[in-house]
């Protein structure tokens, strides 16, 4: 969008909505394993520390000091662990006119949403139905047992099923309503460079999202089903290559000395399945 106005208007380009554009490639499941992605996260990378930036950084630390350790800047764990969990925490509690009013640069009305988030998701966890199979989990959450709460789970299914992704296997978790229905479905794959989505379209599944994070709708039953997407998945990961650098040495300060700056580096520019990781043995 932002290479559409500028293509209609010149004047439009400048430094600050450049690196806005690399926050948002990193608030998504998207492909940055490419030359354009390289050049507008260097933007977000390099940001000078005022205007716009300085505001939705300063906003994000509120009363909190910075301990003598300078001001943050838009480098990626801040993006990945504070600025887009805030904006995207706001959205899931329905609290839309806050998270745009802090975007439109009137402020950030509510910082607790990031916290509430990880305590609604930890509760989620502890309510919840989970059935492993050879392939995967199968979690389901039943919306009368946390209707309490006031919150509404259906907008953090996807956050539980990417929390749950963590032990190793892919997760497909869904929302059960009072009659058993299904209210909402995710999924999200134990390989971000699988294409479940096209799996689960072959065999009739209306998914929707990205090929490894997607949602399901029009989903009637999933017992039916599980056996079924236990042979998928496990047909769609049989001989699955990892696609990770693996760096292993038997001293990690000499290597970090030598290599670790460099890494880091590499690192900001790709997605999670073409990261560089460090194993240290003996």
């Amino acid at each position: 969008m932002y290479e559409i106005f500028y293509n209609i208007d010149k004047n439009f380009r400048n430094a600050e909505r450049e690196a806005m554009v690399g926050v948002t490639l990193l608030s998504d499941a998207r492909p940055l394993e490419t030359e354009g992605a390289r050049y507008y996260l260097s933007k977000a990378y390099t940001a000078p520390y005022q205007g716009f930036v300085r505001y939705l950084i300063d906003e994000l630390q509120g009363s909190k000091g910075n301990f003598n350790f300078g001001k943050p800047k838009l480098e990626r764990s801040f993006i990945d662990y504070v600025l887009s969990p805030t904006i995207n925490s706001l959205l899931r509690f329905d609290e839309t006119d806050i998270a745009i009013d802090y975007v439109l640069g009137n402020g950030l009305r509510d910082r607790t949403t990031h916290e509430k988030q990880k305590t609604f998701i930890e509760t989620l966890k502890k309510t919840a139905k989970i059935s492993e199979f050879d392939n995967y989990k199968l979690v389901s959450v039943n919306e009368e047992n946390i209707r309490s709460l006031g919150y509404n789970a259906e907008n953090f299914i996807g956050l539980l099923a990417s929390n749950l992704k963590g032990s190793g296997k892919s997760v497909f978790a869904f929302i059960e309503g009072k009659n058993g229905e299904i209210k909402r479905a995710s999924f999200r794959g134990r390989y971000n460079d699988v294409r479940y989505r096209e799996g689960f379209v072959s065999i009739g599944i209306d998914a929707r999202g990205h090929g490894a994070a997607f949602g399901m709708v029009g989903l009637e039953d999933v017992n039916s089903l599980q056996n079924h997407i236990n042979t998928l998945i496990g047909k769609l990961e049989q001989g699955h290559c990892e696609t990770a650098t693996i760096h292993e040495t038997a001293n990690l300060s000499i290597f970090l000395l030598n290599s670790g700056k460099e890494i880091a580096k590499r690192n900001c520019y790709v997605r999670e399945l073409y990261r560089e990781y460090i194993k240290v043995y003996g």
